[in-house]
């Protein structure tokens, strides 16, 4: 099960949407920079994930407990790890999917009473260029698709 929350970045100018196991507590996820105030991070990568300009600040010693807790190898509870492997990380596959996901998906299902065949042809096609554009952007999840 998996805990959906929104949490804006540092600055508070721009929100993430949030996905963590509800085995980890929230704050596992210390703190969150958009690409504006990223720049002025110092990045620590036995702390923190980049993706695509944004970062994500763990707490580790949380993170470890966690591990220490679920049978997981300590050693394995990097920050990539969290992140790749869904335990604190965006709700999908960019920090702001929950908000565009839907908004790109309901252009298409208007087709879905007026046409189903075409409806399930744009639908394909729309999710493999979305998948394929958000890989060209850079974002991590959608490279492991």
């Amino acid at each position: 099960m998996m805990i959906m929350s929104q949490r804006s970045c540092a600055c508070g100018k721009h929100m993430a949407g949030l996905s963590i196991d509800c085995i980890v507590p929230e704050e596992v996820i210390a703190n969150i920079y958009c690409p504006e105030e990223s720049k002025n991070v110092k990045f620590d990568e036995k702390t923190m994930v980049r993706d695509n300009g944004w970062i994500i600040e763990y707490d580790m010693d949380i993170a470890r407990f966690y591990g220490e807790h679920s049978q997981k190898d300590p050693a394995r509870i990097t920050p990539e790890f969290l992140f790749m492997e869904g335990l604190a990380s965006w709700t999908g596959t960019t920090p702001t999917d929950q908000v565009d996901l839907p908004k790109e998906r309901d252009r298409i299902i208007k087709l879905r009473d007026q046409d189903p065949k075409r409806y399930m042809e744009e639908f394909r096609k729309w999710a493999n260029n979305r998948v394929e554009r958000l890989k060209k952007e850079g974002w991590k999840k959608a490279q492991k698709v």
